[in-house]
């Protein structure tokens, strides 16, 4: 039998794990709250300073948001003093070069008017409130880290957003490997050893 994870703050459950939300902190006031409890959500990882200030009585900073999915209530907020217990941990989907062999000729990225690329069918809440994840399939980050957080997103995202990251994945793995080959040296082996850490 399989120990029961152990409860922890929010601010230290790792990104793109799924958690159960055990207790809500001290800014999860609103009555709408009260529904993330015993909730399975995923981590999104993106921390923003809270509109209330509010120290941690464990660590006496302030109390930063986090944002999660939930498969019911979509995007929602919890304090990071909230107490969770990982029920999935983050795990990379598998090898880029697998993985982007399933994206489909119908989801296709073109330039933006404002510059940056965009898919033709619109971005997915999951996509546009998830920083990291954005900056990946935008995209606003280097194509290497891009495909490391697209291996993480991509078994905790709901399914309609896959085709996007299937896309994003297979774009920003071409890049890398054109990036290599022009300039020598071996691509990353994506064992998910820099991913598969904590937040501080």
């Amino acid at each position: 039998m399989t120990p029961e994870a152990q409860l922890v703050p929010l601010r230290k459950a790792r990104q793109w794990s799924k958690v159960r939300v055990e207790k809500l902190g001290l800014l999860d006031t609103e009555p709408e709250d009260a529904l993330m409890m015993n909730e399975v959500v995923v981590v999104l990882g993106d921390k923003e300073e809270a509109e209330t200030f509010v120290r941690d009585p464990e660590t006496a900073k302030p109390i930063k948001l986090f944002r999660l999915w939930s498969s019911t209530a979509g995007i929602w907020q919890l304090g990071g003093d909230a107490v969770v217990r990982e029920v999935v941990p983050a795990q990379p989907a598998g090898h880029p070069r697998e993985i982007s062999k399933q994206a489909i000729d119908n989801v296709t990225v073109r330039p933006g008017n404002d510059g940056p690329l965009q898919f033709q069918n619109g971005l997915h809440d999951f996509i546009w409130d998830a920083n990291d994840l954005y900056s990946a399939v935008v995209p606003l980050e280097d194509a290497e880290s891009a495909v490391e957080t697209l291996l993480y997103a991509i078994p905790v995202a709901p399914v309609e957003v896959l085709p996007q990251l299937y896309a994003a994945l297979a774009r920003n793995y071409e890049n890398v490997l054109e990036f290599y080959e022009a300039h020598g040296g071996v691509p990353p082996t994506w064992d998910g050893a820099r991913f598969n850490q904590a937040n501080p």
